[in-house]
């Protein structure tokens, strides 16, 4: 979404990308996870109905804009608002920031840089030339 080319206000709408807070990616399997899933996989924190509600709301959300457009969906973007600003984006956000300082390439847009490498480079060479 940040690096869409149609732009963050649109595509945050457009293509959503959001976290279901206690939910798992097992959370929505019919009959039972496999062994390894029960034995690695972080456990959800909400009961099914819960994961099925929020899951529903925010692509009950996506459907209504997508149908209507942003503008005629007030109620929509708020639950869009809601699940990216509220929910998604404070524990999304600092890791794909750290993303960006080594260069991840597949999350950010990379000048063949590297923000830590470059910031090591001036501290050294700066101690260095004084």
């Amino acid at each position: 979404m940040l690096h869409s080319a149609e732009g963050y206000a649109k595509s945050k709408y457009t293509y959503p990308v959001v976290i279901l807070p206690g939910v798992n990616h097992a959370s929505f399997l019919s009959g039972v996870a496999p062994i390894k899933v029960q034995q690695t996989d972080l456990r959800a924190t909400v009961s099914i109905e819960t994961a099925i509600q929020s899951n529903a709301e925010i692509v009950s959300a996506f459907f209504e804009i997508t149908i209507n457009g942003i503008s005629n969906s007030r109620s929509a973007t708020k639950v869009v608002d809601h699940y990216i600003d509220n929910l998604t984006w404070p524990r999304m956000g600092p890791i794909l920031k750290m993303f960006a300082l080594e260069g991840n390439s597949d999350y950010f847009g990379w000048e063949k840089t590297n923000p830590i490498v470059n910031s090591a480079y001036e501290l050294v060479t700066s101690t260095i030339n004084k």
